[in-house]
């Protein structure tokens, strides 16, 4: 399967007026008619596949803002005013936003039945391309629009919506069934769309190997598998940059040989003084001694250099030593 492209989009709310509504479901109504009448079936969804030329359908019809609503309004209005004309336009429009879009494996039965088509692919590639988008290609985005457009002829149409809260995004994606190759390797002629970081893509060449190694941990016993995630080393570093006195402690306690291989001479020293050793509680004490004493050392923190004691002015009484 190749995905025909994607674009990003600013996420916003609310509702299209009822007059723009019926509007638009009478506009893109003539567009689609005049496109399957002078180009065909195939022609049309080919032109949807097409981030940009969807969009600016969507601009034509009348849903001139750049945000996430152009996707629900012009599929909403190509749904109200193509699906009743199916027989005779040869196309239907299945699924939708949010449960409308749980319905269309149901949605692509009914039109199949009409029409002869083999239902269980149809809902196959409806299914797999809505995983690809939300699982395989890992980019922050949930999907919560789903559209699949079928002809009946067997080709079809996806275009697909979804949401990053935490940016107040969306991206569309774009899937047109003539590039089909496979669902899980390249699937992407162009990807549209604001670079907002690094992602997780699955579905690229170079994951063959990761995606090898995913599947052989997903089949392999957990008895084998726990032991050995549990000798990974993981270094956890506190937020703040002073030594505190728990800690120094809780690190310095013997046993911890083992750990200490860089410094085993002081480790030896360290085991012969703390045989009669009795702590005495003093280490703040012995902390604040030796910040006080730093700067006549050279002493650093990470601000810079430690500054020493400042002197005062001498007074005209004072006495000169």
């Amino acid at each position: 399967m190749q995905r025909s492209g994607s674009a990003d989009l600013p996420l916003h709310n609310g509702q299209v007026p009822p007059w723009l509504a019926a509007r638009m479901a009478a506009l893109g109504k003539a567009i689609v008619e005049e496109i399957i009448t002078g180009q065909g079936k195939s022609a049309l969804l080919s032109k949807l596949s097409d981030p940009f030329w969807f969009q600016s359908l969507g601009a034509v019809m009348g849903m001139d803002w750049h945000s996430s609503g152009i996707t629900t309004s012009v599929m909403g209005a190509l749904k109200s005013s193509i699906n009743p004309l199916a027989r005779e336009l040869g196309i239907y429009i299945c699924g939708g936003k949010g449960r409308h879009s749980r319905n269309t494996p149901q949605d692509i039965v009914r039109f199949a039945e009409t029409t002869g088509l083999y239902a269980p692919d149809l809902v196959r590639s409806s299914k797999l391309s809505a995983k690809v988008d939300n699982t395989a290609v890992q980019d922050g985005f949930q999907l919560y629009q789903h559209h699949f457009i079928v002809s009946d002829e067997g080709q079809w149409t996806v275009i697909q919506q979804g949401m990053r809260d935490s940016s107040a995004t969306a991206r569309r994606y774009h899937w047109h069934s003539p590039s089909v190759q496979s669902f899980t390797e390249t699937p992407h002629t162009s990807i549209y769309g604001a670079n907002q970081g690094t992602i997780l893509n699955l579905t690229d060449q170079l994951a063959q190997p990761l995606k090898t190694a995913m599947m052989e941990i997903a089949t392999e016993n957990p008895d084998r598998m726990l032991p050995e995630i549990a000798k990974m080393r993981h270094l956890v570093m506190p937020g703040h940059h002073d030594v505190r006195a728990q800690q120094a402690i809780q690190r310095a306690k013997l046993g911890r040989q083992d750990k200490m291989q860089a410094i085993q001479s002081l480790s030896k020293i360290t085991d012969r003084l703390a045989e009669n050793f009795i702590p005495d509680g003093s280490i703040d004490e012995e902390i604040a001694r030796e910040r006080a004493q730093s700067w006549q050392y050279g002493g650093r923190t990470v601000f810079g250099k430690v500054k020493g004691p400042q002197g005062r002015q001498l007074d005209l009484f004072d006495e000169h030593i």
